[in-house]
């Protein structure tokens, strides 16, 4: 699907989302990201693979909405600066 958000993730972020304790991914809003994220890129699926490895796992996800944070407290990355809150909904495969 061309509406799909490709993700790669370091093993302990995967683990959390897949065992359900991790429900939100987020992305610093830097350029980057902003061309990404932001209209008319619009995604309705995340796909996350388990690090640069061969053969990797997979996992994914409805995305329930993309917005931006702007504060640190509201996320796990430790930038004081706004962020792309990806909060994930129903598991595909």
């Amino acid at each position: 699907m061309t509406n799909t958000l490709k993700l790669v993730l370091k093993d302990i972020w995967f683990e959390k989302i897949k065992s359900g304790v991790k429900t939100h991914e987020y992305r610093e809003y830097k350029d980057f990201w902003i061309k990404r994220l932001s209209p008319p890129n619009q995604y309705s699926y995340v796909e996350f693979q388990k690090a640069y490895r061969k053969n990797p796992e997979r996992m994914k996800f409805e995305i329930r909405s993309i917005k931006v944070l702007d504060t640190k407290s509201a996320n796990d990355l430790t930038v004081d600066s706004p962020v792309f809150d990806i909060e994930l909904g129903k598991r595909i495969y």
